[in-house]
């Protein structure tokens, strides 16, 4: 826990000292797979640091995309060149936001956040993970369980943590590569789910084959019973034919119904 205490921190560090916009968004795209990575292994505290890191991260790129303004656009950094949306003072066009990956939402959201003043963005932050942490608090016991053998599980793919709790000495790539590492696994798990619902609906369509089966084998059945109750009543029209001397099917009903007119008429 205190390592991963150490992280967050770290991440926080790093966020306050990016430089430019491409940083920062890959921060917050980390961020984001970390956060999905913990709500499914039932990691309460890295899915809340998660969140909290992908928070910041969009409130630093919102007072660079506010800061760089003024200054004729986004930060060059290492992003493409385009048509430009503004222009510098010295007439050169600015790299657009989409060439960095940022959509108009991401970049309005960000500029919202930014404008909280930061006092009162700390205090909803520490709220947030009250509430969250209160909520962890009501998962029930077998989640839980199910929580630390995943946790487990993904301990032992790590590389072994660094055990000094004022600093981890990792640099900001190192950072990032952990958590591609991590983002990697997530992808990792989630083909396996995805493996086990195609089982799943294989298994579901044999069943639903088999049950195709056997109702065609009943029909099969109704429709020889009823071929055999066919050729019963024909071998009975026959007989009754037979014994009133008329041959054809289409003619023995009415030479019976004469008949039988004739046998009362007699009696």
């Amino acid at each position: 826990m205190s390592t991963q205490l150490i992280k967050y921190e770290a991440a926080c560090r790093a966020l306050a000292e990016c430089k430019s916009v491409d940083e920062v968004k890959t921060w917050a795209d980390k961020a984001a797979a970390m956060q999905a990575y913990g709500r499914m292994a039932k990691d309460k505290t890295l899915e809340v640091d998660a969140a909290e890191i992908r928070i910041r991260a969009e409130r630093r790129l919102g007072e660079m995309l506010s800061a760089q303004k003024a200054d004729g656009g986004l930060n060059k950094g290492k992003l493409k060149q385009g048509p430009a949306l503004v222009s510098n003072e010295d007439g050169k066009s600015a790299p657009k936001l989409v060439d960095a990956g940022i959509s108009y939402d991401l970049s309005s959201r960000a500029q919202k956040l930014a404008a909280v003043p930061e006092a009162e963005f700390e205090a909803e932050l520490a709220a947030k993970r009250e509430r969250d942490q209160k909520e962890g608090a009501r998962v029930t016991a077998r989640l839980e369980k199910a929580g630390e053998r995943e946790l487990a599980k993904a301990k032992k793919q790590r590389q072994p943590e660094p055990a000094n709790d004022a600093d981890t000495g990792q640099s900001i790539d190192e950072l990032i590569a952990e958590i591609q590492k991590e983002n990697e696994q997530l992808h990792a798990q989630l083909k396996a789910m995805e493996a086990d619902d195609t089982k799943a609906e294989l298994r579901k369509a044999l069943l639903q084959r088999d049950h195709a089966i056997r109702q065609q084998s009943e029909a099969m059945d109704k429709a020889h019973k009823s071929q055999d109750r066919e050729k019963w009543a024909k071998r009975q029209l026959m007989r009754c034919g037979k014994a009133v001397g008329e041959e054809d099917p289409d003619k023995i009903a009415a030479a019976v119904e004469a008949f039988v007119r004739q046998y009362r008429k007699a009696a």
